[in-house]
């Protein structure tokens, strides 16, 4: 049994892009918008000539989209169609510029912070920001913290080593905090150092 559409669904069902590449119309394809299950994809019903980054134009609306992705379907070992996963111009546009502002938090952690001609290295936070970073703990926990300060500052000021397990006081407090543990394993590193 051979089963054939009809050319007048073919011409109502689908659309006529237009296939743009560098900025020049090179053809035409017929296909649809596929549904919810395949968001922002493009089924075109024949093989065309159809690359990641050409640009499908929708004739009705001048719509434009940008192909990203291009899968073939096959039917005996013969392309007969495409799969287009697109953005919006839109889109395409919004992702492609750069962004020039950034946010970032509070940085407790070792980073680097700039622009490609300058930039700041921290290794790893010092004693008041260590304090500043103590400060936005709980009450309850501040006598112990204040505690700890004391000892890091003891530890940062001695020219002698450190003995094993001299912060083992603190470690159910430390790991309460984890932003505080990250700090103080900047501190540490910061110290062995020597910055």
């Amino acid at each position: 049994m051979n089963f054939s559409r009809p050319s007048d669904f073919l011409q109502s069902a689908t659309s006529l892009f237009t296939i743009e590449r560098n900025g020049q119309a090179i053809g035409t394809c017929r296909g649809f918008f596929c549904g919810k299950g395949y968001p922002n994809t493009i089924q075109l019903i024949e093989n065309a000539d159809v690359q990641g980054s050409d640009w499908l134009i929708h004739p009705q609306t001048q719509h434009r989209y940008f192909i990203k992705n291009t899968v073939p379907l096959s039917m005996h070992g013969e392309v007969c169609g495409w799969m287009l996963e697109y953005e919006s111009e839109t889109e395409h546009q919004r992702n492609m510029q750069p962004s020039s502002e950034i946010h970032i938090g509070t940085i407790n952690g070792p980073s680097i912070i700039g622009s490609q001609q300058n930039a700041t290295f921290n290794i790893g936070p010092s004693i008041e920001d260590i304090v500043q970073l103590i400060a936005s703990k709980p009450p309850a926990d501040q006598v112990s913290l204040c505690e700890l300060v004391a000892v890091l500052k003891s530890i940062e000021s001695s020219d002698t080593p450190v003995e094993k397990g001299r912060l083992s006081k603190f470690s159910d407090l430390i790991k309460k905090h984890s932003d505080l543990l990250v700090a103080l394993g900047g501190w540490a590193v910061k110290l062995l150092t020597g910055e």
